[in-house]
């Protein structure tokens, strides 16, 4: 069994990311008080209703690719990590567009 940062299998760490991924996807952070997610486009709102949980999806199956594939998976974890942040770049210029708003 591979183990990540403090000697903790990279398991728990998938766990962890499932956690918050279904917790973004079940309750969405609006950009402000009282936000009226019926005005914005429907691109927009896919964005900020899902993305946010992509990348910890992602980040899960980075975890879980690198538990499978021990030391010799960084790189393609790593790969997959940072393919999230593509996804987060996306998700944090649209909520901050819809913050000035």
């Amino acid at each position: 069994m591979e183990t990540g940062w403090f000697n903790i299998s990279w398991f728990w760490y998938a766990l962890v990311c499932l956690f918050i991924a279904i917790m973004y996807l079940i309750f969405p952070i609006p950009p402000y008080k009282e936000f009226d997610w019926a005005r914005i486009s429907e691109l927009k709102h896919f964005v900020l209703r899902y993305f946010h949980s992509v990348v910890w999806m992602l980040l899960m199956i980075a975890c879980i690719y690198m538990q499978f594939t021990g030391s010799g998976g960084v790189k393609g974890g790593k790969f997959i990590a940072f393919s999230g942040l593509a996804f987060y770049l996306i998700y944090l210029a649209v909520f901050a567009l819809e913050k000035l708003k």
